[in-house]
């Protein structure tokens, strides 16, 4: 029953948090856009930076949830040997 649970889990993981990340990423440049959009040529490169950063951020935590996901569902996957 275990070995099912991990299966579900990292295969949930395997699509949610990278799906989850690509979302908040845009959504994230999507603000970055607006910022440049209302301050025009004198946008403050510190603003854009930390925006960008976020991006960054939500990719990066995209693909960790991704990799956890991934060896969940090896984990899952793998026979469990047993003893003779």
């Amino acid at each position: 029953m275990k070995k099912n649970h991990l299966i579900i889990s990292g295969s949930v993981l395997l699509i949610v948090g990278p799906s989850l990340g690509f979302f908040l990423n845009v959504y994230a440049l999507h603000g970055t856009f607006n910022r440049l959009a209302e301050s025009g040529i004198t946008a403050s490169p510190q603003a854009l930076s930390d925006s960008i950063g976020i991006c960054l951020v939500w990719t990066i935590a995209g693909i960790v949830i991704g990799i956890i996901g991934l060896v969940a569902l090896i984990f899952g996957l793998i026979p469990k040997k047993t003893a003779k």
